[in-house]
Formats: C-alpha cells, sequence, structure tokens
C-alpha cells in the first residue's frame, strides 16, 4: 500500500507540474498578445523599444519585432556617444535570443545591423563569440556566414583615430587554419567545407592542391557516405583539364569501392569524373569510358532507386 501510495503521489505531482506549465503558457499567450497590439500602436520612442524588448525575449523568432527595433533606434540616437554605449548593449539582447535558439536568421541579421550603425564596433569580441558559438555547434551555417561577415569587416576597414579597440589580424591562412580544426573536428561539416573552398581560392599553397586531396580522401574513406567531403572533392577537381590528377582520383575513388561497391557518392563521383575525363579523349578511350559511366549508372539506379529517373537521363546522353 505505501509503494502504491508512493506511485500516485509521483502521478498527482506530474498532472499538477502539467496543470502548471499549462497555466504559465495560457498566461504567457495572453501577455504576447497583449504586447503584440501595444506595439501596433506605439511610435517609434524609448516605450516601443520597451515592448520590442519584452516581445523579442518571448518570441526571438519575431522578424517584426526586430524590424521595429531597428526603426526605434535610427529614430532616437543621435550622437555617435549614445549611439556606441546603446547598441553595444543591446547585442546582449541578441545573445540571449542566440542561445535560445542559434539558428534564427532575423536575430543574425539583427546584430549585424547593430555592428554597421554602431560607430566603433569591437571585433575582436565579435570573432570570439561567433569562434565560441561556433564551439557549440560547428555546423551552424548562420554562424559561418557571420563569422565571414565579421572578417570581411576586419580586413575592409580601418580603426577610427583615437579608438580604443583592437581590430584583430585576420589573414585567408588563419581562416584556412581554423576551417582545418572544424574539419579535424568532425568530416561531415558541410559549412567548413564550404568556407575552406572560398578561402581555399584566395591561397596559394606551396605544395598545391595535394594536401587538399589527401585530406578530402581521408574523409571520405572515413565516411563514404556523407556528402560534405564529395562534394568538396568535386570542387577541387574542377572542370577536369588536368588529365592526371583526374586519373589519380578516378583510381583512388576505385579502390573505396572495392571495400564499399554500393556508396552512391562514389559511383557518383567516377560518373562525373570519368565524363570529364571522357572529354579529353576520342575513339577507344572515348567509347570505353562511355561503357564504363553507363555501367555506375545501372548499379546508381539498383543502389539509389528514388533518382533512377535522373541516372537514366544520364545514360541516354552518354
Amino acid at each position: 500500500m505505501e509503494n502504491h501510495g508512493v506511485k500516485r503521489s509521483k502521478v498527482k505531482e506530474s498532472d499538477a507540474a502539467a496543470q502548471e506549465r499549462h497555466k504559465e503558457e495560457a498566461a504567457r499567450i495572453v501577455r504576447y498578445k497583449t504586447l503584440l497590439d501595444s506595439l501596433s500602436k506605439a511610435a517609434h520612442d524609448e516605450s516601443a523599444l520597451d515592448l520590442t524588448t519584452s516581445i523579442l525575449e518571448i518570441n526571438p523568432d519575431f522578424v517584426t519585432g526586430w524590424n521595429h527595433r531597428r526603426r526605434c533606434w535610427l529614430a532616437m540616437l543621435k550622437s555617435d556617444g549614445d549611439k556606441q554605449a546603446r547598441l553595444t548593449q543591446d547585442l546582449q539582447l541578441t545573445m540571449k535570443a542566440l542561445a535560445y535558439n542559434p539558428k534564427i536568421y532575423a536575430v543574425w541579421e539583427y546584430r549585424k545591423w547593430l555592428l554597421k550603425v554602431m560607430p566603433d564596433p569591437d571585433w575582436s569580441y565579435e570573432l570570439k563569440t561567433v569562434e565560441r558559438l561556433l564551439m557549440q555547434d560547428a555546423r551552424n551555417f548562420h554562424g559561418w556566414d557571420y563569422r565571414r561577415y565579421i572578417v570581411d569587416n576586419l580586413r575592409e576597414r580601418n580603426a577610427p583615430n583615437g579608438t580604443t579597440v583592437k581590430r584583430p589580424a585576420v589573414t585567408d591562412q588563419s581562416e584556412f587554419d581554423f576551417t582545418t580544426r572544424k574539419i579535424a573536428s568532425s568530416f561531415s561539416n558541410f559549412s567548413a567545407w564550404h568556407y575552406r573552398s572560398k578561402v581555399l581560392s584566395r591561397l596559394q599553397l606551396d605544395d598545391g592542391l595535394d594536401r587538399e586531396f589527401d585530406l578530402v580522401r581521408q574523409a571520405i574513406y572515413t565516411d563514404p557516405e556523407d556528402q560534405s567531403a564529395w562534394i568538396y572533392h568535386r570542387w577541387l577537381i574542377g572542370k577536369g583539364e588536368n588529365e592526371a590528377l583526374l586519373r589519380r582520383e578516378i583510381d583512388a575513388v576505385s579502390d573505396l569501392r572495392e571495400i564499399d561497391p554500393d556508396s552512391r557518392w562514389a559511383l557518383e563521383s567516377l560518373v562525373h569524373n570519368k565524363s570529364l575525363l571522357r572529354k579529353l579523349h576520342s575513339g577507344e578511350e572515348h567509347d570505353s569510358l562511355g561503357e564504363e559511366i553507363g555501367s555506375h549508372l545501372e548499379q546508381l539506379i539498383l543502389v539509389d532507386p528514388d533518382r533512377a529517373s535522373r541516372y537514366r537521363y544520364l545514360a541516354s546522353d552518354i
């Protein structure tokens, strides 16, 4: 009886907690609607700014709230000193929103806007902030986009005369090294691979692309079904003008197929790369490659039936 009593007590406590949550949620909704109604009638002043704060703390996804907040600041702020102090403080609201959900596009865009309007943003702090956020979620593409924004501004803007804010030096090499660390932590980080491609296009590597191919092959062999590395691999190959490189990578992917013969991405890579190689040849080599491509497409129809129509179309164009 005593044990049954404990169980019943736990159920009642759970029900009571659920009822309390429902009450709190209902009250929250009522308050939210009241705030929205008040905001619709408000001017772009301090009281409206306070309303947007309350609304956005409840619902950071509310795009209109962030837009109204922009208009409030533009109407209210006059001097640079006032802008710097108050907009710096406003960055904290975006951090609360990102803590709630780090993938809200409107929040990231509002934070960019604050930095754009602010006379002298603390870029060093922003770079550290986005590094911290990417440590929490290394694949958050909003975070990577924000990092690009910060880095671009660090390069383009000179510090105002007399500033006390230190702007860190950021180079293509330092950003390249940053992507290396993120990719080493997880090969399946599409955003890191994508950012790496942008940085690499501006770098002149002493050893060419050999190390890049070594890295991406390591990723491909680790997880043949992760598309991130395959997309980067295709980008590295480019238009296929280097026949020796094409043949080397075809051989590397063929070796992988010996381990995983039904890998969709390996088969697609062979189709793509052999198609590039085929364009460089005529006669028997051209015909032989066409037969190999057709064979790979037949295998793809079997292992990836959802895209069978696409593979049949490609086969018809050989």
